[in-house]
């Protein structure tokens, strides 16, 4: 298998199209994983609809929020616990962050690390083609944080955990603690 189905942003504010993409050959402790579900984040549809700036260009699958069961690994690779991943494994996994700035250390805000890698938005033309979730593999280069999914979780559940309850709790972090209004 050298190539899979995707659906590719080639115009902005038009239909999607299904593209065949090139599976890259993977770099040490790179993981092929095969998408089981990914939901869509509201930065999808705004990159949809436009560049969001710093480099966007299409073509560009969309999508940063994926659960999947891994395919291949080039090496040895372990989730965040420390425990081997293997192929058949199912995971969620994160951006990659340096730990080691400001915003990684002090601000807590690793998702705002001007050294940071992510996904959803890197062209499907040039190497490493899928980084995107909207796809049937995706790409997971080195060393994002790799978080094994409990067999009673749904693929569908972790998915919507990659990014979508990151931001809630992000919220309810910036808002402090909530408390009980009494209507009388």
């Amino acid at each position: 298998m050298n190539e899979c189905r995707a659906a590719v942003v080639v115009s902005h504010n038009e239909p999607l199209e299904i593209q065949k993409v090139p599976i890259p050959d993977l770099e040490p402790g790179a993981l092929l994983v095969r998408i089981e579900a990914s939901t869509i984040c509201g930065t999808d549809v705004h990159r949809w609809h436009g560049p969001l700036g710093g480099g966007d260009s299409l073509p560009i699958i969309t999508g940063h929020e994926p659960c999947g069961t891994i395919e291949e690994i080039n090496g040895e690779r372990t989730d965040i616990l420390g425990k081997p991943v293997k192929p058949g494994d199912r995971i969620v996994w994160s951006y990659v962050a340096c730990g080691h700035c400001y915003y990684c250390t002090v601000a807590l805000q690793p998702c705002i690390c001007p050294g940071r890698a992510s996904w959803g938005h890197n062209r499907s033309d040039k190497y490493p083609y899928l980084l995107g979730s909207v796809s049937e593999y995706m790409y997971v280069p080195p060393p994002c944080e790799i978080i094994k999914v409990p067999e009673d979780v749904t693929s569908a559940s972790a998915a919507a955990s990659a990014c979508a309850y990151r931001t809630v709790m992000h919220g309810y972090d910036r808002l402090g603690p909530s408390r009980a209004t009494r209507p009388w």
